[in-house]
């Protein structure tokens, strides 16, 4: 066993998941334990990085989670005595504080000699594209986390803005929009652009440090949570007590807003505006694949 044979600080069962704003609280911080491997999930909105942090947990590979959020930073940051975090915008420009958080960080979620964060494109930028985020990274593991169906993707993320709906729960977590316009379609254009430059982005990060990633695709997840660890666990040799991959969520009926119409009438009102070719002729293409 990597790191130890202390049991994590919290586990996931299947039936009963925390939420983001669980994970950021006492019950997941660790002891201080040797620290073996980094790994980091290297994602754009609405991939399925929670799921896939949920299963590691439930696995034992470290406490993954999405420690360059705003709303983390000032969750975690204080409780640690970095009081200065209550402001978590200072993460941006003071050098000094990065280093503290990123010290803490490394010493108090790392378990069984793993620390695992999810990052976002946004969030590196804003806090890692700097020799700090470099030390940070220096030696560890990577996985590009990514979504075949880019517009199913941005269709997912208007939703979840304008809804505030962000889990399988149905959870209200962000402020909804008074007067949500789901047939948006320029914004839906919008949101597929920003979703490709930040998943681009990543890709090349990848290719200037010379990085091959373990690539893994929403839909594979999502159709296989526990082939997903077992791929993660052999492709980093990781050394984990837990053998058994056959994980699992239940996925409670999600009831929509009263006024939200269904993901397949928000994609069919966009193709009718935005296809160029038919249906039949895409058909034939994929017939002779």
């Amino acid at each position: 066993m990597v790191g130890g044979s202390n049991p994590p600080a919290a586990t996931i069962r299947v039936g009963a998941w925390p939420s983001e704003s669980d994970v950021s609280g006492e019950a997941f911080d660790q002891p201080l334990s040797p620290l073996q491997r980094k790994l980091f999930i290297c994602s754009s909105p609405r991939t399925g990085s929670y799921l896939l942090c949920r299963a590691m947990v439930n696995h034992g590979i470290g406490i993954p989670h999405e420690y360059f959020n705003t709303r983390h930073i000032e969750a975690i940051g204080p409780r640690w005595g970095i009081s200065e975090l209550a402001a978590p915008e200072r993460l941006r420009a003071e050098g000094d504080l990065r280093r503290r958080y990123i010290a803490a960080l490394l010493q108090r979620r790392t378990h069984n000699g793993i620390f695992a964060a999810k990052l976002q494109g946004w969030e590196y930028t804003a806090y890692l594209d700097n020799p700090d985020g470099t030390g940070m990274f220096e030696g560890g593991c990577f996985i590009h986390l990514h979504r075949h169906d880019l517009l199913g993707q941005a269709i997912s993320l208007r939703i979840s803005q304008l809804t505030g709906r962000w889990g399988n729960d149905g959870a209200i977590t962000t402020p909804p929009a008074d007067n949500p316009n789901f047939f948006d379609n320029d914004q839906i254009v919008r949101i597929a652009k920003g979703i490709a430059q930040e998943d681009a982005m990543w890709r090349l990060f990848f290719v200037q440090n010379g990085i091959l990633p373990l690539t893994i695709a929403y839909e594979e997840l999502a159709a296989s949570i526990g082939e997903t660890v077992r791929r993660i666990v052999h492709a980093f040799a990781l050394d984990l007590p837990v053998r058994d991959f056959a994980y699992a969520e239940p996925r409670p009926p999600r009831a929509p807003a009263a006024e939200e119409p269904s993901r397949s009438a928000i994609r069919e009102n966009f193709l009718r505006a935005h296809r160029r070719f038919t249906p039949a002729a895409l058909a034939t293409c994929a017939e002779q694949r």
